[in-house]
């Protein structure tokens, strides 16, 4: 069973008639989000859900920025920390996959897709200077989690769920410049962390899942999702 209708909601679509799995993809997923209505909203989906839902296993996405020193303390990583208690405390067997930048098709403001776009439409935007991101691509995510999933690996755990490197902001946007032919028009602010991600607990499954974290990862990702924001000059 999926609840949601978004990117990972798609990505998980093979759970869909699987009704002994609850694949909880649904709620908040701006991290630049602070309106408390939105939060209460999953919240009460989420206790709804395992209140109605007892004797099956759910599967909730957290976010691997609880590690982020920059953000841990944000309303919105607050937010996902206490959904993730109410996973915990729920008496369902669960698996809590903690996720960095996901990329693939979706109409959200995720980063790559608001970076593609301000750079393709030449509008300005501010790049925080220190700040890295880890990047996946959701079916990666998907090949990862399901793996764990049906072979009954880490369950009732906290898995990150990522890849083994981050990439600096700036060398992104350098990268999509690059990928879209378009010079990128921005303010660099002196502000921003890099962290690492421990990846431990999926590294032995990697090539079980088909899944590697080559180093022209970013640009396989930008010519899978984003070809059509390149801009044709005539």
């Amino acid at each position: 069973m999926i609840k949601g209708r978004g990117m990972l909601a798609k990505a998980f679509a093979s759970y869909n008639e699987q009704r002994n799995i609850i694949i909880f993809a649904q709620g908040v997923s701006n991290s630049q989000e602070k309106d408390e209505a939105n939060f209460k909203r999953e919240s009460n989906i989420l206790q709804s859900t395992l209140d109605e839902n007892k004797e099956k296993l759910i599967v909730y996405f957290g976010t691997c920025s609880v590690d982020d020193p920059s953000s841990k303390s944000s309303p919105y990583v607050v937010h996902k920390l206490k959904m993730e208690k109410l996973v915990q405390e729920s008496g369902l067997d669960y698996y809590i996959f903690r996720l960095p930048q996901v990329v693939g098709k979706t109409a959200s403001p995720t980063l790559i897709h608001y970076l593609s776009m301000k750079i393709r439409d030449g509008e300005v935007f501010d790049i925080w200077k220190n700040s890295a991101r880890n990047l996946i691509d959701v079916e990666d995510c998907y090949k990862i989690c399901s793996y764990l999933i049906d072979n009954n690996i880490s369950k009732n755990t906290i898995t990150n769920v990522a890849t083994n490197s981050y990439i600096r902001i700036l060398d992104i946007v350098k990268e999509i410049e690059g990928f879209l032919q378009r010079k990128a028009i921005y303010n660099v602010i002196d502000k921003g962390d890099a962290y690492l991600i421990n990846i431990t607990r999926i590294q032995p499954y990697l090539e079980s899942c088909q899944v590697s974290f080559e180093n022209d990862y970013l640009i396989g990702l930008l010519q899978k999702y984003y070809e059509e924001y390149k801009v044709v000059i005539k």
